[in-house]
């Protein structure tokens, strides 16, 4: 062994010593290859002058200085150490060792070639007479443990930014039901606390109808890798709801469960306002009854907003409102119940201000409506009622009620907002459509007494003076021989005129059939089937006076009807019925030809169509090829109750009743 001062020893002269330092050098060199084979440098120095005494040969290798400097060179291990580390691991050596304890630290050395090597320094403290007189130990290379530390510590430090930034939920759930760590986004979106997250059973953040789902989607979770994804429901500190979809990986021999989760709210809601819209679009693009729109206004409100109930009323004159929907609530309001504005409800706020308004509760409230409510849901119903807003006019009002065991929640008033857009554009792409239907329909009026003028100015001017020219003109040729050429004259021209007379009169009973103004609808078909040249069985059962306009309709359907079977049809018989029946006119004109009618194709039964929508019916044609054709109309009788507008506008009539939460 190298040593910091060998000495050389001279032998006794005897053979029993001479056989004693042999058995003593080969148990040196035992002990030297058992030193040598350990993976470290083993050392030992005094404790006075911190003195190296032993270096094993490790230590050329580890860090490259020659033995010969460990124990040449004053303070060699403090010379080595990184500069950082000295006055530490210095101050931990010299405090451990005076107090004669054992003692290991991990510190870092400047290799000869400049690298640096980390060392873990197993020290024992070797005591005589009460002292520590020499440290022995081992020094260990740690470098690389310290660089895989150092790369899984920056590793962990990037998913720890990762995790602290995200604004999805990052969580880790226990196979116990707890949380063992959430993000900070999971904070910042329920508004709870990391240390209530974590001391509360996952389920009690969970929507109550989404517990039993969640509880077997984390059961799955805990089975597969990775889990299935799903979707539920989160309710945030101040309960309000939170759609979050969740994907999750289950580690079994942790019995833990990683989740990363999104909140799909904003996404979700804007999917069920557009599918809203959608359907309320469509309904009325349909042409759908007022009741039908309104019905599917309240029924899409009620779903969105969880409440009791949800009204839709449209403000009238003089401080009063109508009922138009209301969802289904025992004693709650019904549709066509009026009100009268007086006292404290949110319907007079929103009239009073044209903005959302809310009541939290109607214990001290007065009037008649606050104590309606009060016996239908209870003193402490909230009720947020949002304005509807049609062409920049306050049009309406839609109510949302909910009682104090199902508070509304914070974002209530917003989403009541959000619907009411929906519902004014929806109103207003049904006024637009009512008045372009009343453009047609007094465009069509308005045609049709242009041509009954017309034809009563033929029959009265041309006409007459035609049946008057034509009478002189046989007076003339009476006074005229018949041996003179001129008679055979006039009597070719009173023929061309009775032909012209005749010709006027189909043209004027073309353009209004006189006798439907003298003798009535029956007496026109009538007149009308007789001309046809076709078998007609003509059958018009109508026990009340039909307005003008709907005869009109009734007559041209019919009259374009049969011209169309007697052009094309080469039909042997034709059945042409008119009856009354739940306040409409239906006609049905069926006949044996050859079938094929295409409405679509340019024919007269396009504008009979467009005729029977104006007015509020609808035609239907059924026109198999080598079947025959089957026209048949719906006609409303009573236009002020099926008007296209009548539903959008206020009106003054009847008294007000009292409604429920408005």
């Amino acid at each position: 062994m190298k040593r910091a001062h060998p000495t050389s020893h001279a032998a006794p002269g005897t053979a029993a010593l001479n056989a004693g330092d042999e058995q003593l050098r080969r148990s040196q060199e035992r002990y030297e290859e058992l030193v040598n084979s350990i993976d470290g440098v083993v050392w030992e120095l005094n404790v006075d002058d911190f003195s190296f005494v032993y270096v094993s040969p490790q230590a050329e290798r580890l860090l490259g200085y020659p033995l010969a400097e460990w124990f040449e060179t004053p303070n060699a291990w403090v010379k080595y150490l990184h500069e950082e580390d000295r006055d530490w691991a210095i101050q931990f050596c010299v405090s451990e060792t005076e107090a004669k304890r054992d003692h290991r630290f991990e510190y870092r050395m400047v290799a000869a070639d400049g690298s640096i090597r980390w060392l873990q320094d197993i020290v024992n403290v070797v005591i005589e007479d009460g002292r520590a007189v020499k440290l022995r130990g081992v020094m260990v290379d740690i470098t690389e443990r310290k660089r895989a530390e150092a790369e899984r510590e920056r590793a962990s430090a990037e998913a720890s930014r990762f995790f602290n930034l995200t604004l999805d939920l990052f969580c880790v759930v226990g196979f116990d039901g707890y949380h063992k760590r959430v993000n900070p986004a999971f904070e910042q979106t329920l508004g709870y606390t990391e240390q209530e997250l974590l001391s509360r059973p996952v389920r009690e953040f969970i929507h109550p109808d989404d517990r039993g789902a969640s509880a077997a989607a984390l059961a799955r979770a805990a089975e597969t890798e990775p889990g299935t994804p799903f979707v539920n429901r989160y309710l945030d500190r101040a309960g309000n709801t939170h759609w979050i979809e969740w994907v999750g990986r289950s580690v079994p021999e942790e019995r833990l469960v990683y989740g990363a989760g999104r909140d799909i709210t904003v996404r979700r809601r804007y999917a069920e306002e557009q599918a809203a819209l959608r359907r309320l679009a469509t309904l009325v693009a349909a042409g759908s009854t007022p009741e039908m729109v309104f019905e599917a206004v309240v029924s899409e409100a009620a779903a969105m907003l969880d409440t009791i109930h949800v009204v839709l009323l449209r403000y009238e004159q003089d401080r009063r409102a109508r009922v138009l929907a209301a969802s289904t609530v025992s004693g709650g309001p019904t549709a066509g119940m009026r009100i009268a504005l007086d006292g404290e409800s949110v319907t007079s706020r929103v009239l009073a201000t044209g903005r959302t308004a809310r009541m939290d509760g109607y214990g001290a409230a007065r009037g008649a409506i606050a104590e309606y409510v009060r016996g239908l849901s209870g003193a402490d119903t909230v009720s947020i009622g949002a304005p509807i807003v049609v062409d920049g006019n306050l049009w309406g009002v839609l109510l949302a009620d909910w009682s104090g065991a199902t508070p509304a929640s914070a974002d209530a008033e917003q989403n009541l907002r959000r619907f009411t857009e929906l519902v004014g554009m929806a109103i207003a792409n049904a006024q637009s459509r009512s008045e372009l239907a009343a453009s047609r329909e007094r465009l069509m009026i308005a045609g049709d007494e242009a041509r009954h003028r017309i034809q009563r100015n033929l029959h009265d001017g041309a006409q007459q003076r035609l049946v008057s020219l034509g009478l002189e003109l046989r007076e003339a040729r009476a006074m005229v021989p018949e041996s003179d050429p001129l008679s055979s004259r006039l009597d070719r021209m009173a023929a061309i005129l009775d032909e012209a007379s005749t010709e006027l009169q189909d043209i004027s009973r073309g353009l209004h059939p006189a006798l439907l103004t003298r003798g009535g609808l029956r007496s026109a078909l009538g007149a009308l089937v007789d001309r046809v040249g076709v078998s007609v069985q003509l059958s018009v059962e109508v026990p009340v006076e039909l307005p003008e306009p709907l005869e009109v309709a009734v007559y041209y359907m019919v009259s374009e009807a049969l011209t169309n079977i007697a052009k094309h049809a080469r039909a042997s018989t034709v059945e042409v019925t008119v009856t009354v029946a739940n306040g409409e006119v239906a006609l049905v004109v069926r006949d044996d030809g050859v079938g094929g009618a295409d409405p679509a194709g340019g024919s007269g039964l396009t504008g009979l169509r467009d005729r029977a929508e104006t007015i509020g019916g609808v035609l239907e044609v059924t026109s198999p090829h080598g079947g025959g054709t089957v026209l048949s109309a719906r006609l409303p009788i009573d236009r002020s109750r099926t008007g296209p507008d009548e539903w959008l506008r206020g009106s003054a009539d009847s008294e007000p009743d009292v409604a429920a939460g408005i």
